[in-house]
């Protein structure tokens, strides 16, 4: 049976579209023109309908450490005036919805940089990001997007993000053309994280009140004894935790973030799981789905995860440690 991750990766309908259409496979929003964009939605929603799909969302990274959505329907009713109170089916995903969208987004933190009468925000489909599908009881599209002001101010992390890579490759370029590598064609940088966390019994953190709120611990103290002599870096999994985080590892292929390690951490209660070093916006991408899914397949085994940075005083913080690198080819 073939792998989901394959699938996604095979059956990309980017790719596909790129591969009939030349011209679409390394442009951006502005680039594509109307007819390729409609092709590309097209594609996209025949693709996602045969993976049984019935709703789309476009997935933001807001200003807030979590991700935003809003869940659509390919499908919506038009009413038909002309036969009384019937309905017909449509589909509503085309490449105008693909293109920008629209939301209010005046409940969108943004540092208190926005006037109420800029209240409205638009979403932008990031196209060079990877698509993605999502069970629950029903199948959700995922399409990573920015979340922009009518003036073009990010309201997201995304955003920023694309800015920083583009300007990053055009200082890169000038550098090595300064250097001597004038036939420099693409510059592409590249992000490994490291993601560190510690896990707690969900009833102890619900009688904790520093925890539940604040995410990390405000009062307290440490046993005699804690890390003193103690083998938990690089421990044995044991068999509770190698279930859990298997179960997370299976889940991040579903859905198309393989995995490259998990183990114990130096303090303890405190482990790793990484994803595999990548082009950079793809990594941040992939580690949002991580972090999410270590919290929800946590809390159903009767676990909760922290993230903080420092949660515990006098322990070991957990670290995003980022390794990166800049790639170019002539």
């Amino acid at each position: 049976m073939e792998h989901p991750l394959f699938r996604q990766l095979a059956l990309s309908p980017l790719r596909s579209v790129a591969d009939r259409h030349p011209g679409t496979d390394a442009a951006t929003l502005d680039e594509i023109d109307e007819e390729h964009l409609k092709l590309i939605a097209q594609e996209v929603l025949t693709w996602a309908k045969k993976q049984g799909v019935t709703h789309y969302t476009f997935w933001i990274q807001p200003q807030t450490n979590e991700t935003i959505e809003k869940h659509d329907a390919f499908f919506e009713l038009e009413h038909l005036f002309h036969s009384g109170l019937n309905f017909k089916q449509v589909e509503n995903f085309t490449g105008r919805v693909l293109q920008k969208g629209e939301g209010d987004g005046s409940s969108i933190p943004n540092g208190g940089l926005r006037g109420t009468e800029k209240a409205r925000a638009y979403i932008a489909w990031d196209c060079k990001a990877d698509i993605f599908i999502r069970e629950g009881i029903n199948k959700t599209l995922y399409l990573p997007a920015m979340l922009l002001t009518h003036d073009g101010e990010a309201l997201d992390e995304k955003s920023y993000l694309r800015r920083a890579e583009s300007k990053l490759k055009q200082s890169t370029a000038k550098i090595l053309s300064v250097l001597g590598e004038s036939e420099v064609k693409c510059v592409n940088y590249c992000l490994g994280i490291e993601q560190e966390f510690f896990v707690v019994r969900k009833e102890d953190y619900e009688k904790r009140l520093d925890l539940n709120q604040c995410g990390r611990s405000l009062y307290g103290q440490l046993p005699p004894r804690n890390q003193q002599f103690s083998d938990h870096y690089y421990g044995k999994l044991n068999d509770k935790m190698f279930e859990v985080l298997s179960e997370c590892e299976n889940e991040l292929l579903r859905l198309g973030v393989p995995v490259k390690t998990k183990h114990k951490e130096v303090a303890v209660n405190q482990f790793e799981m990484s994803a595999y070093y990548e082009d950079a916006v793809t990594s941040v991408d992939h580690n949002m789905l991580v972090m999410d899914v270590l919290k929800s397949t946590f809390d159903r085994h009767g676990y909760t995860v922290l993230l903080h940075e420092k949660p515990f005083k006098s322990a070991n913080g957990s670290g995003k440690h980022c390794n990166w690198s800049l790639q170019y080819s002539r």
